[in-house]
């Protein structure tokens, strides 16, 4: 499962989902037998009566919330948090972002450029229905002045 664009207002969506959650527009499919369009949950085609496989996985979303900690080192640049590779949040010193993804795994990359190239932070996490996920990440800089992006704590309610 993943994330896809709304072709209605370019929004970012879990395909999980059956409507837009900013516009909402609803996404819908071809019949394979007819080729009707029908709705995204449509059980059975109206016009020819071709049973649709639903998947009992209509499941609810699972929130994440990324929180850039407050710091002074890095404090200039802008980290950009991407889920499984689509970009959802630039991120300024202390500022939050949060989106919903679809229940299952996910790679959450945290990353920036530096003067010395990118540097990036990666989680992997596994969720469930309506789970709430908070990602707190911090810039940091070592003594002999190599920076990174620091994930200080995953909590999972």
């Amino acid at each position: 499962m993943g994330i896809r664009v709304c072709p209605e207002c370019g929004g970012k969506v879990s395909d999980s989902r059956l409507d837009c959650p900013h516009c909402g527009y609803v996404f819908t499919m071809k019949c394979p037998d007819c080729g009707r369009e029908v709705s995204a949950d449509c059980r059975e085609c109206p016009d020819c009566g071709h049973v649709f496989f639903v998947e009992e996985q209509q499941l609810a979303d699972a929130k994440v919330i990324v929180c850039r900690e407050r710091s002074f080192l890095l404090s200039s640049m802008t980290f950009t948090v991407n889920v499984d590779g689509v970009n959802m949040a630039n991120l300024k010193n202390g500022e939050n972002c949060s989106f919903s993804v679809a229940p299952g795994k996910h790679s959450i990359t945290i990353e920036s450029s530096s003067a010395l190239g990118w540097i990036n932070a990666v989680a992997r996490i596994d969720v469930e229905p309506n789970d709430e996920i908070t990602i707190n990440c911090v810039g940091r800089c070592s003594i002999t002045c190599v920076y990174s992006i620091e994930i200080t704590s995953i909590t999972k309610k």
